[in-house]
């Protein structure tokens, strides 16, 4: 692959950011910086990244914030812009906005929808609502990682807060043969019908049962290129979480092949001009 623009990236050093879900996740109990995830890609002329927050413990909102702001100083590094936490029901959101729209290439926020701690049905609360139209406003976008059981909930809040562009990670979380699954589709055409939405291709690996196939991978990708149009997609590698079942490299390899059938101009649209029009556009705030 000639050029790549990784749409979610995780890095953390745990000498810095105090991350409890690790305690659930062994095998993802240690640091994982930059040059771990350069060496995690297969070769590639040329690598752009976007990160992702990483549901930090509260209270290390600040710390991460000054990481982020280190990683898109670097440039001698891949990261273009960084997405931050920000609870759209937060009392101190405006504060909050303000603080992150000081650091050049903070594009937008993200809390974790799916945690235990996160009550069913949560964004749609009337101030959680009123919070992602004040992203909107000030130009930031909101990024939706939720149960796939509640995706009518993603459409419903596109449809309130029209003016706020959103970003579905991890095909909406789908997970091909479980119980979930069943009603994706649909969720998925209902929510692709606002135009203010956008998918990424990501987050297979997370979900994946140990029997998983590419042919379940093609039939993701199928739907949402068929719902979404090419020009809201974007590739996501979700490292290193993508590595409790496979690997970056293989997941890198895998979309490569299922779309090998696709025109150049839709490869490129996925693999980076759509991410790089989505997340640049913020790129020189500060």
């Amino acid at each position: 692959m000639r050029r790549l623009l990784d749409s979610h990236v995780h890095v953390w050093d745990l000498d810095r950011l105090n991350l409890p879900w690790l305690g659930s996740v062994p095998r993802l109990d240690r640091s994982y910086l930059t040059e771990d995830y350069l060496a995690a890609l297969p070769e590639i002329e040329s690598i752009q990244a976007v990160y992702l927050e990483v549901d930090a413990a509260s209270g290390d909102e600040e710390r991460e914030l000054e990481l982020v702001d280190e990683l898109l100083r670097d440039e001698d590094g891949p990261f273009m812009s960084a997405v931050v936490r920000g609870d759209p029901a937060a009392p101190d959101l405006a504060e909050w906005i303000a603080r992150t729209s000081s650091v050049r290439g903070v594009s937008g926020f993200r809390t974790v929808l799916h945690t235990p701690d996160q009550p069913r049905g949560i964004c749609l609360l009337p101030t959680f609502i009123e919070g992602v139209r004040s992203m909107g406003e000030a130009g930031m976008h909101f990024e939706l990682c939720m149960r796939e059981v509640e995706l009518a909930d993603a459409a419903e809040l596109a449809r309130a807060a029209p003016g706020t562009r959103l970003v579905l990670d991890h095909f909406g979380n789908a997970s091909p043969g479980g119980e979930s699954h069943l009603h994706w589709r649909d969720d998925i055409s209902r929510i692709a019908e606002q135009e203010n939405v956008f998918c990424k291709v990501s987050g297979f690996f997370q979900n994946a049962h140990p029997d998983w196939s590419v042919a379940e991978v093609s039939a993701l990708i199928d739907h949402v290129r068929n719902c979404f149009g090419v020009e809201r997609l974007m590739f996501g590698g979700n490292w290193p979480v993508c590595t409790l079942v496979g690997s970056l490299r293989l997941w890198i390899e895998v979309v490569d092949e299922v779309t090998r059938h696709w025109s150049d101009r839709d490869r490129d649209a996925l693999f980076h001009e759509n991410a790089d029009a989505f997340y640049g556009s913020r790129s020189g705030a500060g």
